[in-house]
């Protein structure tokens, strides 16, 4: 999403400049939220995009989207040179769908966060973008975008056909960007690991890079209703871990891939624990809670 084509790009650029318009004013953010009281509206305030936590910015332009109608109400006696923005039906349809869909790369993002995460389970949520994003294609060329809500509801009241081809567009080079940054032949070389996610399948097969004394090591404690039973009962790392000392050179392969990070998300926890220490938390006297 940081390669987005240049008319959904021109939208964000144009997005983060009608917010900071209102929000970089102390005055101006004070008048809007007033705006949006008197207006009953289910907000009151636009939030920030940050660059740098750039899968943030689904929020800021979801936000964005549905004050649309405060924001025309409050831009109308100003000067400001998007002011006109708030009436396009074409830059708010464009602004809809980047909401949509940067909101289901924040879910994507999310779910692939956990301190129990691995990499198998990584590789099945991308392995479903990947789907969703060929089935998207699929009902976005056809006119069907009951998939995006926002998009949906802002079709639904406004007559709009001439755009649905770009966001077909925007969709196609968002998949070439998928298959880039995660190959099949990734995934593939999991599949031929998969005894590690679950060694007690009854179609287990040999893999091909194992010797045939580790199989027969792998078949015994596939075998085992004692191991199975554990299996269940505990986290996939914790498995794996337990079961080294009965059976090293299996535990050691498994952990080994286990092992990997499969997303930045520890080294990020490690590194905010670290700067929370910088705060004024660190003061407290209380070191339990710390």
């Amino acid at each position: 999403m940081k390669q987005v084509p240049s008319n959904p790009k021109l939208v964000m650029d144009e997005a983060v400049k009608i917010i900071n318009f209102i929000k970089s004013r102390p005055l101006q953010s004070r008048l809007f939220s007033l705006l949006c009281e008197d207006c009953g509206s289910k907000h009151k305030i636009l939030l920030l995009h940050t660059e740098v936590r750039w899968l943030s910015r689904g929020k800021p332009l979801t936000r964005l989207f549905e004050l649309k109608a405060e924001l025309q109400m409050f831009l109308s006696d100003t000067s400001f040179n998007l002011k006109d923005r708030s009436y396009d039906k074409t830059w708010l349809f464009r602004l809809s769908f980047m909401a949509d869909i940067f909101q289901k790369l924040n879910e994507l993002n999310l779910s692939l966060q956990g301190k129990q995460t691995t990499v198998f389970q990584a590789c099945n949520k991308i392995t479903a973008f990947k789907r969703k994003l060929n089935f998207w294609i699929i009902c976005v060329s056809k006119r069907e975008i009951e998939s995006f809500t926002l998009l949906s509801e802002f079709v639904s009241d406004n007559d709009l056909d001439n755009v649905f081809e770009q966001l077909v567009q925007h969709l196609t080079s968002m998949r070439a960007c998928f298959e880039k940054y995660f190959p099949e032949e990734e995934n593939t070389k999991l599949k031929l690991n998969s005894w590690i996610h679950n060694p007690f399948l009854p179609t287990l097969q040999k893999p091909e890079s194992m010797s045939n004394e580790i199989y027969e090591s792998l078949l015994e404690m596939s075998s085992d209703t004692s191991m199975e039973s554990l299996f269940k009962t505990t986290s996939l790392n914790d498995y794996w871990c337990r079961i080294h000392d009965e059976y090293p050179i299996l535990a050691k392969m498994a952990l080994n891939i286990l092992f990997t990070f499969p997303t930045t998300y520890l080294c990020e926890t490690g590194f905010s624990t670290y700067a929370a220490t910088k705060t004024k938390y660190r003061n407290r006297l209380d070191a339990d809670l710390i």
